[in-house]
């Protein structure tokens, strides 16, 4: 699968396209009534044009309590392209279709989310039991998102207010785990409340029975593993009619946490959170108009602040050395989005989209120090075509304008101002009642963080304020089928060349040799998704996955062709049984393949794939009462996450939950 092939299949795939638009069937009737929800930019009720031109999925919240899914970051690993590793901070990060997460737009209920710092936020942070779904695009994501959506978007919508209902319920399980979670919805006239909350906490977690001799690590239980999380969702809506719809929501996550030290390496870190607290404030606010006009508006206040301690040794007791340091974190951002949208039929419909945010780091390098300030400030606006021209043919498309302002930055000049033009084009064709073809074509980019611009890292590094945006050609092509009463396959190959990408070079400083940041990166992510699930009996259903991922590293001057850490196979088995006495048995299966990695000399290494099994047993106790067991790696299969980060053994939950 080379361009050579791709890039003709695309331009000859576009051509059909256009061919059967002219030769189309008559109008399709769509449904006028829209329906909104709190944190998605556009969503009909039936899949609008947008959404069916690109792979978007959707985990549920029925299929992560299902799963026993703790965390957004499992979540979106179960999807084909989604991938997570644990790095050496103690924090999930996320690859889709191996783009890193710092490439991809996170959002909560259409917010981006990130620390304004570095441009990632931890999604091993944020609780299950605050999310309604999680939608993900990868690849060529709405232009309406705002920018640095390079490789896609991943969408977090948070639970709204409902029917009158409660939910208490307890985990506990290995390493002491202990979970504890309630909450409550319901509506009075026309307002409705939703209130829920958790708290959980773990002293450390079991390695398998195959852990190997290391220096850091003696093996049982990981040392400095532990957490102590809490976390609350409220919201507050108002809608007094069909046409309108407000909603206020503030949530909270606070976490004191340890780092692992990495097992192999002669200097290891010993580091602790003390705190890492997020919160979130959205106003959101819509309101439909005659003739055919909807206008939305999302205004936010998005709070970090985190507390990062180096210790001397093992004990965390100490900090005298010269490494040890105590690292202060304040940070924010705040802004709005805005959309009008106007149906011009029920198979036309044009949105314009803008919206600004402002990034504010603050940081003390030491106890007593003086706080560094850096503060930008990002725009954009957006324009988005959806059009259903037949029963046949859905065609999207869009473009946006990026804009980045710098503010201030300490002791450091500003840069100039940076601006990029975005866009995307796709196409849906349904060639049968069962199966359709879908595609798309883009170009995204990503700016710089405050990070990669003014940062010296403690003196290692040269800070380049003069950085310019990555940039990504994002190409799929696509074949959905369905098939009897549940069943559907979908086969995605994809392609992405990114330039521009942001690496570090040898610079000398002073006679010195140091590290800089520059953009002479380049890299290729090509591959295949195929996926399918369907129920052979009523009791029984059964899924799987495979992504197939060639991730190269085209950047001058680099030993080999392979970028770190992207699995190129990845297999994914799920099978549900249901018993006659409402027990729900589940087994799901991973296979992961090698990975390449640099070790301490920059050589370039291979870490072993791995093979894990979850088992997961529900059963209802009656109209209100649920009971759960879960065995996670029923097998106690040896792996790293990363090269020297050891991953859970056989671990175990029980818990009991009652809904009413």
């Amino acid at each position: 699968m080379t361009a050579k092939i791709l890039k003709p299949l695309a331009v000859a795939f576009l051509l059909v396209l256009l061919f059967l638009w002219n030769i189309a069937e008559a109008d399709i009737a769509s449904d006028s009534l829209r329906t909104y929800y709190l944190g998605e930019v556009v969503v009909t009720a039936k899949r609008s044009p947008a959404s069916l031109t690109t792979s978007l999925r959707e985990v549920t919240k029925e299929e992560m309590a299902a799963r026993q899914i703790q965390t957004v970051a499992e979540a979106i690993q179960t999807l084909p392209g989604g991938y997570v590793s644990i790095g050496a901070r103690n924090e999930m990060v996320v690859q889709l279709r191996g783009i890193e997460q710092r490439q991809v737009a996170v959002l909560l209920d259409g917010v981006p989310i990130y620390v304004p710092y570095d441009g990632v936020v931890d999604l091993g942070e944020i609780p299950m039991e605050v999310v309604e779904k999680i939608t993900v695009t990868a690849g060529n994501a709405s232009v309406l998102y705002g920018p640095n959506s390079l490789g896609g978007t991943i969408n977090i919508i948070s639970k709204s207010p409902g029917r009158l209902q409660s939910h208490v319920q307890t985990t506990f399980g290995s390493g002491n785990l202990q979970v504890y979670s309630l909450g409550g919805s319901g509506t009075v006239g026309s307002f409705g409340y939703l209130l829920t909350g958790s708290y959980r906490r773990q002293d450390h977690f079991r390695l398998s029975d195959d852990f190997p001799e290391a220096p850091n690590e003696d093996g049982e239980y990981r040392d400095n593993s532990d957490y102590e999380k809490f976390d609350f969702l409220a919201k507050l809506s108002w809608r007094p009619n069909n046409r309108h719809h407000t909603a206020l929501s503030l949530s909270h996550l606070t976490n004191e946490k340890g780092v692992p030290p990495k097992i192999y390496d002669e200097r290891p870190r010993f580091w602790r959170f003390p705190e890492w607290r997020k919160w979130v404030l959205n106003l959101t606010t819509s309101q439909t108009f005659d003739p055919g006009w909807f206008l939305k508006g999302t205004f936010f206040y998005d709070k970090y602040d985190n507390i990062l301690d180096s210790y001397d040794d093992d004990t965390y007791s100490t900090q005298t050395k010269r490494y040890a340091f105590h690292s202060v974190y304040d940070d924010y951002s705040a802004g709005f989005n805005f959309y009008v949208t106007k149906s011009f039929s029920e198979k036309n419909e044009l949105t314009l989209g803008a919206g600004l945010k402002r990034d504010v780091h603050r940081e003390q390098p030491g106890r007593g120090e003086p706080f560094e300030w850096y503060e930008i400030q990002s725009y954009n606006l957006g324009l988005e075509d959806e059009w259903t021209v037949s029963r046949k043919l859905a065609l999207s498309g869009g473009l946006s304008l990026n804009m980045l302002h710098p503010i201030f930055a300490e002791a450091a000049p500003l840069r100039d101002d940076m601006s990029t033009l975005d866009g995307r084009l796709g196409a849906h064709i349904s060639l049968t009642e069962t199966m359709s073809l879908f595609g798309s074509i883009g170009k995204k980019t990503r700016f710089p963080t405050l990070k990669e611009l003014y940062s010296g890292y403690a003196g290692r590094n040269v800070p380049n304020p003069d950085l310019k945006e990555e940039s990504a050609t994002n190409m799929e092509l696509g074949v959905s089928l369905l098939w009897g009463h549940s069943g559907r396959a979908e086969l995605v190959l994809f392609d992405s060349e990114i330039t521009n990408l942001v690496v570090d070079r040898v610079v000398v400083v002073e006679g010195e040799e140091k590290e800089m940041l520059d953009n002479i990166g380049k890299a290729r992510h090509l591959g295949m998704e195929l996926g399918g699930n369907f129920s052979p009996a009523g009791n029984l259903s059964l899924s799987s996955s495979y992504t197939f991922l060639k991730a190269l590293n085209r950047s001058p001057g680099q030993e080999g062709n392979k970028l770190p850490y992207r699995p190129q196979h990845r297999i994914l088995v799920g099978i549900d049984y249901t018993l006659p006495t409402e027990s729900t048995l589940r087994l799901n299966s991973t296979f992961t393949s090698e990975r390449s990695y640099f070790d301490r000399d920059d050589n370039l290494q291979e870490l072993p794939g791995y093979f894990t099994v979850d088992f997961h047993l529900s059963q209802h106790l009656g109209e209100y009462l649920s009971f759960n067991f879960s065995l996670y790696n029923l097998f106690d299969e040896y792996y790293e996450s990363e090269y020297g980060i050891p991953m859970p053994g056989r671990n175990f939950s029980i818990g009991i939950e009652m809904s009413y």
